[in-house]
């Protein structure tokens, strides 16, 4: 049998490594624990052992039923259940067979196991199900709600429960107390109120963290509910407010989860009206902003000064900027300018001259006060007060510079003013984009550059000049390059060989020639004095330019489809020799050849050969630990915290027989595995960690569990997906054309080549409408890239940016990633908060990090709370999510930081090189240290 061994290179000081305090391990088929020292808190007895709760307790298996176990193996709680979850150390959900309760540490049934499903909530009640009723019990089982209805579900993390009938539902704590009854047949909750619907008329209700009731009031309509909501919210915000002396124009301020225009005082300008994004334009004093007050999505642009409103629109963007210097500005209903749009929001989809009208196809350009539009494939020009300054006669228009423009009339090219008058006669094959006095043409096929006066300062000689930059061109004639400046006198003869020469940095700049075979393109580099740094034999220099002349800067080169890595002085610190070659910036480097990898120094010793399976650097040990696999002879593996650990928990993992008949394929987790017949591969099963089969063995393949369920795919004359639970039950009968795993009791699947949503019985929740639908987190998901909709099918937001959504949302916020910039993005589709970053991370709880821009370009890491508030001074170079906390560097040194961003461990350390659930084990200046969480240092040498 085929097994891997995996061994771990430390390469030097800095390691950190995160751990628990307690850990399972398999030893003959039977599990025992570890602590942090690798001694045997219990000897291995069970039949399998679920990892350790912070209490230190586990759920273990013994002759198929479940119990719970301490951390010294004793048993806590008798090994006669089908399924057990640990809610509290006194506290247990329990099931046999197919129902479940909650018993305490002694096995005293508090809920007796006869429920359908229960829930845990808050205040440590729960939520029951029994013959498709809900009701609500407290922690010592008494109820506090009978069961009477058929819908009860909670709502995120607050203290109130949704109920009622399916149609008509209410809001009721989770006291019992019912805050709105089960009449309505809408209600909207919030983390502090809630809304009922009624033909008639709006109810509100308000409660306290504990979910008691506060105020209970009725409105005639919505709009008089939301400005009594958005009246007390500014009153709030008011108290705390410092006025702005001095303030000539409104201040637009975040506060709660939106933006409102406010004067010196705090006071809201435009009444009650607040926007989930804004875009300001200062240089012109007015702003975009966008709103969806009652569920309608509104565009404003809104006159900051004034706190007055200019007009609502229905474009994708405008360009207020250009009202700097005109009455008119371009906006866009879609990828394109292609409008007009006045001060006081009058719309121009064309432009007349005379008796004709010129629909906008596009604005081209927009300079200088004058806007070039393309109209059914002729080029005028507008100035951006609407008046037409050039008729559509051109067959082309460049951009306006210094009042100018190169135009194309009739196939021949010259040059013209804002007026039409001709600067350059229209007697040339090209005129090149404006962006110098001297004018780069064409005649005769080769290119000279003339002055204003049409004097020709270079003669037609020339097969390119590149542009003017810093008063000197490139040029190149009979295949060699050289320069010239802007009088005409050339600085450098052409004798630089290349196809093409690109724009000099720094006095550097990369030859590119281009191979007839294959038409491959080679690179190397040149001074300005021509004098060839490296030769043209590179196919790629990476970021050589950027770091030309800096020390201890490198780049990853590739030359003949092979990389190395230069310094940035051009000398190959590793030879280019590699298929693969990673992590560059560290002083180890793994590089990869014919598919086996190896270490080299960054200065090429071999301190691995290339014959490994696999190299990696172990996450969570800043790049200083790899793991290293073989192929060989080992059950086991050391884990990089230290501990041993079973192959089935590998990556690769290597199949094994279980009996003459069964051969276990893969893991699927949970204690579970796909496997197959002896002589049969095709056709899989389910077996759980005894190796016993739970299914038939009929299936294509078996996906890990997710909510209790896993995917399977069937044989048919087609592809068909369904489910099977944990007793290899199937729950969902494959009929589906594909689907995704199950996530907030819902899962994706295809049907009829669209995809909708089942709940755990397969039943239809969200008809199959949508081209991609992702996954059910907080209640929602996002469908067909930019649409968010909740549980019920609902669309609540949409994404109209023109990035990426990176899904799920969490803490009902989502990264989006647009063109070197990122930000969140609330379940609506609009933006957390107005400012954009050059990278941001996902949110743990309420607090995220977010790379700040600067002038130097690549920023640092700062910490931000759900409104996009930067809520901590210091800055980090590097961020890792670590649980719950976050691991940082400052400088060369580690800390670690909790949710608030408080410091736990002060950046001091070196190393950090445990974290269980309390301890944390830290190098400074050589020395160690034990830390609890509160910073209290238990030990030390």
């Amino acid at each position: 049998m085929k097994r891997i061994t995996v061994f771990f290179c430390c390469l030097f000081v800095a390691r950190i490594m995160w751990a628990q305090s307690v850990f399972p391990v398999v030893e003959n088929g039977k599990w025992g624990a570890i602590d942090q020292y690798g001694n045997f808190l219990f000897s291995p007895q069970y039949d399998h052992l679920m990892p350790y709760t912070p209490n230190n307790l586990a759920v273990a298996a013994l002759q198929g039923k479940y119990g719970v176990v301490n951390r010294k193996g004793e048993q806590v709680l008798d090994f006669q259940y089908d399924h057990i979850e640990i809610v509290t150390p006194n506290r247990f959900l329990v099931w046999k067979k197919y129902r479940c309760g909650v018993v305490d540490k002694y096995g005293k049934e508090v809920l007796p196991i006869r429920y359908d499903a229960i829930t845990p909530l808050k205040k440590r009640s729960y939520l029951y199900q029994q013959n498709q009723r809900f009701g609500i019990a407290d922690q010592g089982g008494k109820e506090i709600l009978e069961r009477t209805y058929p819908v009860m579900s909670s709502v995120d993390s607050l203290p109130v429960l949704l109920f009622g009938t399916g149609k008509q539902v209410g809001v009721l704590n989770i006291s019992g107390e019912i805050l709105l009854p089960p009449v309505y047949p809408q209600v909207d909750v919030a983390e502090q109120h809630a809304i009922g619907v009624r033909p008639e008329g709006i109810d509100l209700v308000e409660w306290d963290s504990t979910g008691s009731l506060l105020t209970a009031q009725a409105f005639p309509n919505r709009e008089e509910a939301r400005n009594y909501l958005e009246s007390k919210k500014l009153k709030m915000y008011q108290q705390t407010y410092s006025p702005h002396e001095g303030l000539e124009q409104g201040v637009w301020q975040y506060i709660g989860d939106s933006y409102y225009l406010l004067d010196k005082q705090g006071r809201s300008l435009l009444g009650y009206r607040k926007f989930y994004h804004v875009e300001e334009a200062p240089e012109v004093g007015l702003a975009l902003a966008y709103s969806n007050d009652g569920g309608e999505e509104s565009a404003f642009v809104v006159d900051s000064q004034q706190g007055t409103f200019l007009y609502q629109h229905n474009f994708k963007k405008i360009a207020l900027k250009d009202y700097f210097s005109a009455n008119w500005a371009r906006a866009a209903s879609g990828d394109y300018w292609d409008h007009l749009i006045s001060r006081r929001g009058e719309i121009k989809s064309s432009v007349e001259m005379g008796d004709i009208r010129y629909p906008i196809d596009e604005v081209v350009s927009c300079r200088e006060g004058v806007a070039v539009i393309r109209s059914q494939d002729k080029y005028g020009a507008v100035s951006l007060n609407g008046e037409v300054v050039l008729p559509f006669e051109y067959d082309y228009l460049g951009d306006v510079w210094q009042g100018m423009l190169n135009a194309k009339k009739g196939g021949i090219a010259g040059v013209i003013d804002l007026k039409g008058n001709t600067i350059l006669p229209f007697q040339y094959e090209e005129v090149a984009t404006l962006n110098h006095p001297l004018f780069r043409v064409k005649l005769g096929g080769k290119w000279g550059v003339l002055n204003k006066e049409r004097q020709v300062l270079l003669p037609f000689v020339y097969d390119a000049i590149a542009p003017f930059v810093d008063g000197i061109a490139n040029i190149k004639k009979e295949g060699q390059w050289g320069r010239v400046n802007q009088e005409g006198t050339i600085v450098l003869a052409p004798t630089i060989k290349a196809d093409s020469l690109r724009t000099f940095v720094d006095g550097l700049a990369i030859t590119v020639n281009v191979k007839r075979s294959g038409q491959q393109k080679v690179l190397g580099l040149v001074k300005e004095s021509g004098e060839v740094v490296i030769p043209p034999s590179y196919d790629h220099l990476g970021d050589l330019l950027a770091i030309w002349g800096k020390s201890k800067e490198r780049t990853l080169v590739r030359k003949g489809g092979r990389y190395g890595v230069m310094n940035s002085q051009g000398k190959e610190l590793i030879p280019c020799l590699y298929d693969t070659i990673a992590e560059i910036e560290q002083e180890v480097v793994i590089v990869q050849r014919q598919g086996k990898w190896g270490v080299r120094s960054i200065d090429d010793k071999e301190l691995l050969p290339v014959k490994y399976d696999s190299i990696h650097f172990l996450e969570g040990t800043k790049k200083q630990l790899l793991e290293v696999m073989v192929r060989d002879t080992a059950d086991y593996k050391v884990t990089h915290s230290g501990y041993f650990k079973p192959l089935s928990n590998e990556k690769k993992f290597t199949p094994y027989r279980v009996d003459e008949n069964i051969v276990v394929e893969k893991p699927l987790g949970d204690g579970f595995y796909q496997a197959y017949e002896v002589g049969n591969t095709l056709y899989k099963g389910l077996v759980d960690y005894n190796g016993i089969a739970l299914t038939a063995f009929k299936y294509k393949s078996i996906a890990p569990f997710s909510e209790g369920l896993s995917r399977v795919e069937v044989f048919k004359k087609r592809k068909t997906v369904g489910f099977i639970d944990m007793y290899g039950k199937e729950v969902i009968t494959p009929r589906f054309e594909d689907a995704n795993y199950f996530s907030g009791s819902l899962s994706a699947v295809m049907h009829k080549g669209a995809w909708g949503y089942v709940d755990i019985e397969g039943e239809w929740v969200i008809p199959a409408q949508f081209m991609e639908a992702g996954r059910f987190i907080d209640g929602v998901a996002l469908v067909n890239k930019r649409i968010i909709i909740n549980t019920e099918g609902a669309i609540v937001g949409r994404y109209k940016g023109d990035g990426k959504v990176v899904g799920p949302f969490r803490s009902e916020r989502c990264v989006v990633k647009e063109d070197k910039q990122a930000y969140h993005i609330l379940p609506s589709g609009n933006a957390a908060y107005r400012r954009k970053f050059q990278d941001v991370t996902r949110f743990n709880g309420e607090r995220a990090f977010v790379k700040m821009y600067t002038s130097e370009g690549s920023g640092k890491w700062r910490m931000i709370d759900v409104n996009g508030n930067v809520i901590s001074d210091t800055s980090f170079e590097q961020v890792k999510e670590k649980g719950n906390s976050f691991q940082v560097r400052v400088g060369k040194r580690l800390g670690v930081l909790d949710l608030e961003g408080k410091w736990i461990i002060i950046p001091e350390c070196t190393s950090i090189r445990a974290y269980s659930d309390e301890v944390i084990k830290v190098e400074v200046e050589e020395k160690v240290r034990y830390i609890l969480k509160d910073g209290t240092v238990i030990y030390s040498y």
